[in-house]
């Protein structure tokens, strides 16, 4: 990437432009990184790390293994998010789900029009402030398919505290199959083993919600 074409993003960036989070990464390459093309590296940490907070947040010896992450950069990015975790503290707000009601409010806004099925998972710390809402299944009219294992290997989770998971019934019936109880319980049961509390599961059908839990609290 040419210095022109570098000067040409820090002038949009200052401009207020918004950019991708790939562009953002390779703009933040280019101070330790003054000769090479960032961009290819910036989809690599995306890749390793699933986002943005995945690869603030990644260990300085994991950084390391993204191919063209020297020291310099791999410190660089650690200070990063060492700042960024100032700015985010706890003491400053953010979005708290510390109960069900506040949960299920979310949710329903969440599935608001939708008319097919899908899981989320709202990543949370261990205070339960909200850091991250994923879909990890798109689903379908009628039902919803979830790859447990590849959920559990899915850097963004495993940098999580708490996760609470959300699926909707689009065709207005608000209660738990068998399926639906025996996922949640086996999620939780996996998670738990990860180190990661799952602090809810609910279903969610127009502006009504049912947890299959009930126990929510901070971990």
């Amino acid at each position: 990437m040419h210095d022109g074409h570098r000067e040409r993003m820090r002038k949009k960036f200052l401009a207020g432009v918004r950019f991708a989070d790939h562009e953002m990464l390779e703009m933040l390459l280019t101070f330790s990184i003054p000769r090479k093309n960032t961009n290819e590296i910036a989809h690599r940490l995306l890749t390793a790390f699933g986002s943005v907070d995945g690869v603030l947040s990644a260990d300085y010896e994991q950084l390391l293994t993204v191919r063209g992450i020297g020291p310099q950069s791999a410190f660089q990015i650690k200070l990063v998010g060492a700042l960024r975790g100032v700015e985010r503290s706890e003491d400053e707000g953010g979005l708290y789900l510390d109960t069900v009601d506040k949960l299920g409010a979310y949710a329903v806004e969440l599935f608001a029009g939708s008319d097919k099925e899908a899981v989320w998972a709202v990543l949370m710390t261990g205070s339960l402030r909200v850091t991250d809402c994923v879909c990890i299944s798109g689903g379908g009219y009628g039902n919803v398919d979830v790859d447990v294992t590849r959920l559990l290997s899915s850097p963004w989770l495993l940098r999580s505290a708490s996760v609470a998971i959300l699926h909707n019934h689009p065709d207005g019936a608000l209660e738990a199959s068998e399926e639906d109880r025996e996922f949640a319980a086996r999620v939780s049961e996996l998670l738990s083993m990860s180190g990661i509390a799952v602090v809810e599961n609910l279903v969610v059908s127009g502006d009504r919600f049912l947890s299959l839990m009930q126990d929510m609290r901070p971990v």
